[in-house]
Protein backbone atom coordinates (compact mmCIF):
# COMPACT_ATOMS: atom_id res chain seq x y z
CA UNK A 1 0.00 0.00 0.00
CA UNK A 2 2.65 3.01 1.02
CA UNK A 3 5.06 1.63 -2.19
CA UNK A 4 1.72 2.29 -4.65
CA UNK A 5 0.58 5.45 -2.53
CA UNK A 6 4.11 6.54 -3.38
CA UNK A 7 3.95 6.36 -6.66
CA UNK A 8 0.57 8.24 -7.09
CA UNK A 9 2.40 11.18 -5.56
CA UNK A 10 4.81 11.11 -8.14
CA UNK A 11 2.62 11.08 -10.46
CA UNK A 12 0.30 13.87 -8.96
CA UNK A 13 2.31 16.40 -7.72
CA UNK A 14 4.10 17.14 -11.36
CA UNK A 15 0.53 16.69 -13.34
CA UNK A 16 -0.49 20.27 -12.26
CA UNK A 17 3.03 21.75 -13.34
CA UNK A 18 3.36 20.95 -17.09
CA UNK A 19 2.24 24.16 -18.32
CA UNK A 20 5.02 26.56 -18.72
CA UNK A 21 5.58 29.75 -20.13
CA UNK A 22 7.53 28.97 -23.48
CA UNK A 23 9.92 31.47 -25.14
CA UNK A 24 9.70 31.27 -29.51
CA UNK A 25 11.66 27.70 -29.78
CA UNK A 26 11.82 27.40 -26.27
CA UNK A 27 9.34 24.52 -24.62
CA UNK A 28 9.35 25.07 -20.59
CA UNK A 29 8.71 21.88 -18.26
CA UNK A 30 8.82 22.41 -14.64
CA UNK A 31 7.83 19.89 -11.83
CA UNK A 32 7.68 19.34 -7.97
CA UNK A 33 8.10 15.28 -6.80
CA UNK A 34 7.25 14.90 -3.33
CA UNK A 35 10.02 12.88 -1.89
CA UNK A 36 8.43 11.49 1.21
CA UNK A 37 9.71 7.94 1.91
CA UNK A 38 12.39 8.02 -0.86
CA UNK A 39 15.70 7.05 -0.54
CA UNK A 40 17.22 7.76 -3.54
CA UNK A 41 16.75 10.12 -6.77
CA UNK A 42 17.60 8.74 -10.55
CA UNK A 43 17.73 11.15 -12.95
CA UNK A 44 17.96 10.56 -17.10
CA UNK A 45 18.51 13.28 -19.49
CA UNK A 46 19.29 12.08 -23.32
CA UNK A 47 21.30 15.35 -24.53
CA UNK A 48 22.18 19.20 -23.29
CA UNK A 49 23.31 20.81 -20.08
CA UNK A 50 22.14 19.43 -16.60
CA UNK A 51 22.91 21.70 -13.23
CA UNK A 52 22.14 20.03 -9.88
CA UNK A 53 22.04 21.38 -6.69
CA UNK A 54 21.79 19.97 -3.30
CA UNK A 55 19.11 22.28 -0.68
CA UNK A 56 17.93 21.42 2.22
CA UNK A 57 13.86 21.14 0.87
CA UNK A 58 12.42 17.78 0.82
CA UNK A 59 10.88 17.90 -2.71
CA UNK A 60 13.01 17.53 -5.94
CA UNK A 61 12.50 20.47 -7.77
CA UNK A 62 13.01 20.34 -11.80
CA UNK A 63 12.50 22.37 -14.19
CA UNK A 64 13.73 21.61 -17.78
CA UNK A 65 13.59 23.63 -21.19
CA UNK A 66 13.26 21.76 -24.73
CA UNK A 67 15.58 24.10 -27.05
CA UNK A 68 15.70 23.95 -30.83
CA UNK A 69 18.86 25.28 -32.38
CA UNK A 70 16.65 26.99 -35.17
CA UNK A 71 13.41 28.70 -33.70
CA UNK A 72 12.61 27.83 -37.59
CA UNK A 73 13.23 24.00 -37.12
CA UNK A 74 9.56 23.06 -37.22
CA UNK A 75 10.47 19.25 -37.22
CA UNK A 76 12.51 20.28 -33.75
CA UNK A 77 9.27 22.24 -32.16
CA UNK A 78 6.89 19.57 -32.92
CA UNK A 79 9.40 16.99 -31.21
CA UNK A 80 9.48 18.74 -28.34
CA UNK A 81 5.76 19.11 -27.46
CA UNK A 82 5.54 15.93 -27.21
CA UNK A 83 8.23 15.27 -24.80
CA UNK A 84 7.19 14.77 -20.78
CA UNK A 85 8.91 14.89 -17.64
CA UNK A 86 7.54 11.44 -15.55
CA UNK A 87 8.69 10.71 -12.50
CA UNK A 88 7.97 6.92 -10.27
CA UNK A 89 8.51 5.60 -7.39
CA UNK A 90 9.63 2.20 -6.96
CA UNK A 91 11.49 0.32 -3.97
CA UNK A 92 12.42 3.81 -2.42
CA UNK A 93 13.86 5.50 -5.39
CA UNK A 94 12.00 8.36 -7.15
CA UNK A 95 12.80 8.42 -10.93
CA UNK A 96 12.38 11.00 -12.95
CA UNK A 97 13.38 10.85 -16.71
CA UNK A 98 12.33 12.30 -19.94
CA UNK A 99 10.18 10.25 -22.44
CA UNK A 100 8.99 10.78 -26.17
CA UNK A 101 12.31 11.79 -26.91
CA UNK A 102 13.29 11.60 -30.67
CA UNK A 103 14.41 8.44 -31.52
CA UNK A 104 16.13 9.35 -34.52
CA UNK A 105 18.80 12.01 -33.62
CA UNK A 106 17.60 14.61 -31.56
CA UNK A 107 16.15 17.14 -34.77
CA UNK A 108 17.84 19.99 -33.15
CA UNK A 109 16.73 19.75 -29.95
CA UNK A 110 18.87 19.87 -26.09
CA UNK A 111 17.54 19.74 -23.10
CA UNK A 112 18.77 22.57 -20.43
CA UNK A 113 17.35 21.16 -17.17
CA UNK A 114 18.42 22.95 -13.79
CA UNK A 115 17.29 20.55 -10.79
CA UNK A 116 17.33 20.93 -6.88
CA UNK A 117 17.71 17.36 -4.69
CA UNK A 118 17.19 17.42 -1.54
CA UNK A 119 20.71 16.63 -0.06
CA UNK A 120 20.40 14.38 2.39
CA UNK A 121 18.81 11.84 -0.46
CA UNK A 122 21.47 9.45 -3.07
CA UNK A 123 21.68 10.35 -6.21
CA UNK A 124 22.26 8.57 -9.36
CA UNK A 125 22.30 10.77 -12.97
CA UNK A 126 22.48 9.40 -16.48
CA UNK A 127 23.36 11.59 -19.10
CA UNK A 128 23.91 10.89 -23.13
CA UNK A 129 25.84 13.66 -24.58
CA UNK A 130 26.56 17.03 -22.76
CA UNK A 131 27.85 18.77 -19.77
CA UNK A 132 26.76 17.71 -15.94
CA UNK A 133 27.38 19.76 -13.00
CA UNK A 134 26.69 18.72 -9.76
CA UNK A 135 26.96 20.78 -6.30
CA UNK A 136 25.83 20.34 -2.60
CA UNK A 137 24.82 16.87 -2.51
CA UNK A 138 26.08 15.00 1.03
CA UNK A 139 25.49 11.45 0.23
CA UNK A 140 25.89 8.93 -2.61
CA UNK A 141 26.69 10.24 -6.00
CA UNK A 142 26.94 7.66 -9.07
CA UNK A 143 27.09 8.97 -12.77
CA UNK A 144 27.13 7.51 -16.34
CA UNK A 145 27.44 10.01 -19.03
CA UNK A 146 28.19 8.86 -22.65
CA UNK A 147 30.02 12.02 -24.18
CA UNK A 148 30.93 15.53 -22.10
CA UNK A 149 31.72 16.96 -19.69
CA UNK A 150 31.33 15.88 -15.46
CA UNK A 151 31.92 18.78 -12.69
CA UNK A 152 31.08 17.86 -8.89
CA UNK A 153 31.78 19.93 -6.09
CA UNK A 154 30.77 18.33 -2.45
CA UNK A 155 32.10 18.82 0.97
CA UNK A 156 35.26 17.20 1.70
CA UNK A 157 33.47 16.16 5.17
CA UNK A 158 31.05 14.18 3.85
CA UNK A 159 33.09 12.29 0.89
CA UNK A 160 34.67 8.61 1.93
CA UNK A 161 35.67 7.83 -1.48
CA UNK A 162 35.48 8.50 -4.77
CA UNK A 163 36.20 6.68 -8.53
CA UNK A 164 36.56 8.19 -11.70
CA UNK A 165 36.81 6.62 -15.06
CA UNK A 166 37.10 7.83 -18.18
CA UNK A 167 37.46 5.31 -21.94
CA UNK A 168 38.45 8.72 -23.62
CA UNK A 169 39.65 12.13 -21.74
CA UNK A 170 40.57 13.32 -18.18
CA UNK A 171 39.74 13.11 -14.86
CA UNK A 172 40.98 14.50 -11.64
CA UNK A 173 39.95 15.57 -7.90
CA UNK A 174 40.67 18.14 -6.16
CA UNK A 175 40.82 18.25 -2.01
CA UNK A 176 42.18 19.93 1.32
CA UNK A 177 45.52 17.77 0.28
CA UNK A 178 46.04 18.81 -3.15
CA UNK A 179 44.57 17.45 -6.78
CA UNK A 180 45.50 14.42 -8.51
CA UNK A 181 45.12 13.43 -12.03
CA UNK A 182 43.73 9.64 -12.79
CA UNK A 183 46.52 7.52 -14.47
CA UNK A 184 46.30 5.72 -17.72
CA UNK A 185 47.49 6.68 -21.32
CA UNK A 186 44.36 6.70 -23.12
CA UNK A 187 41.33 5.67 -20.61
CA UNK A 188 42.19 6.91 -16.94
CA UNK A 189 41.32 5.90 -13.89
CA UNK A 190 41.24 7.18 -10.49
CA UNK A 191 40.65 5.61 -6.90
CA UNK A 192 40.98 7.90 -3.13
CA UNK A 193 39.72 6.17 -0.19
CA UNK A 194 41.25 8.69 2.25
CA UNK A 195 37.70 10.58 3.17
CA UNK A 196 36.23 10.56 6.48
CA UNK A 197 33.12 10.56 5.56
CA UNK A 198 30.14 8.24 4.23
CA UNK A 199 29.39 9.70 0.93
CA UNK A 200 30.58 7.66 -2.28
CA UNK A 201 31.24 9.33 -5.51
CA UNK A 202 31.41 7.34 -8.50
CA UNK A 203 31.64 8.45 -12.24
CA UNK A 204 32.08 7.03 -15.45
CA UNK A 205 32.48 8.84 -18.74
CA UNK A 206 32.76 7.47 -22.19
CA UNK A 207 34.58 9.95 -24.07
CA UNK A 208 35.35 13.78 -21.97
CA UNK A 209 36.39 15.01 -18.76
CA UNK A 210 35.72 14.41 -15.49
CA UNK A 211 36.36 16.76 -12.51
CA UNK A 212 35.46 16.38 -8.63
CA UNK A 213 36.34 18.80 -5.91
CA UNK A 214 35.81 18.52 -2.45
CA UNK A 215 35.52 21.59 -0.73
CA UNK A 216 36.26 22.19 2.83
CA UNK A 217 33.13 23.26 5.10
CA UNK A 218 31.95 22.80 8.71
CA UNK A 219 30.55 19.62 9.65
CA UNK A 220 26.92 19.90 10.77
CA UNK A 221 27.11 20.52 14.75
Amino acid sequence: MRKALLTLLALLVPAAAFAGADKPGVRTLDARFACAGVEMVELEFPVGEVHIAGYDGRDLLVKVELACETRRSRSCQAAAKEVRLVGKVDDERLRVELTNWPRVGARGMEARAKVQVPRFLALRCDLGVGELKISGMERDVAIDIGVGEVHVSMPEHAVGSVDLDVGVGEADLSTSRGRQAGKGFIAKELHWRKGKGEAAVKVDCGVGEINVALVGSKPPL
